[in-house]
C-alpha cells in the first residue's frame, strides 16, 4: 500500500484537455513480490489485547505507510550519494511519488558519459 502510494501511483493529466492519462489499469504499476525485502521482519505485541478497537486490532494503515517512507529516504540518500560523486551539490526534491522517471531526472545523469567508443 505504502510503496504504491510513494513509488508507483503517479496520476498524469492531459496538459491540454485536462483529462487524465492515468486512470486504468495500463497504467497502474502494483508492487510486485520483488518490491518486499527479502529481510523482512516484524514483531508483535504479544499479551497486550485492546480492548477499545474491532478485534483487538492494534493498528492498521500507519505502519506500511511509514515503511514505505523509509524506501523513498533510501532512495533519495542514494540519489544525493550519486549527484555527489559526480560533482553536482545542488538540492533536489524527491516529491512522492517517486518514480523511476523521477528518480533518474534527479540523478542528472549526463547522457554524454554513455557513449561508447
Amino acid at each position: 500500500m505504502g510503496i504504491g502510494l510513494l513509488l508507483h501511483e503517479e496520476v498524469k493529466y492531459d496538459m491540454t484537455t485536462g483529462r487524465m492519462l492515468t486512470n486504468n489499469t495500463w497504467k497502474y504499476h502494483v508492487p510486485m513480490n520483488s518490491d518486499i525485502p527479502e529481510n523482512f521482519q516484524v514483531d508483535l505485541l504479544r499479551g497486550h489485547p485492546n480492548k477499545a478497537v474491532h478485534y483487538g486490532n492494534k493498528i492498521t494503515a500507519e505502519p506500511p505507510f511509514l515503511l514505505a517512507e523509509s524506501a523513498v529516504e533510501s532512495i533519495s540518500r542514494c540519489v544525493y550519494e550519486f549527484r555527489r560523486e559526480n560533482g553536482n551539490t545542488d538540492v533536489f526534491i524527491a516529491d512522492a511519488p517517486f518514480t523511476v522517471e523521477k528518480i533518474h531526472l534527479a540523478c542528472a545523469v549526463d547522457a554524454k558519459k554513455f557513449i561508447v567508443q
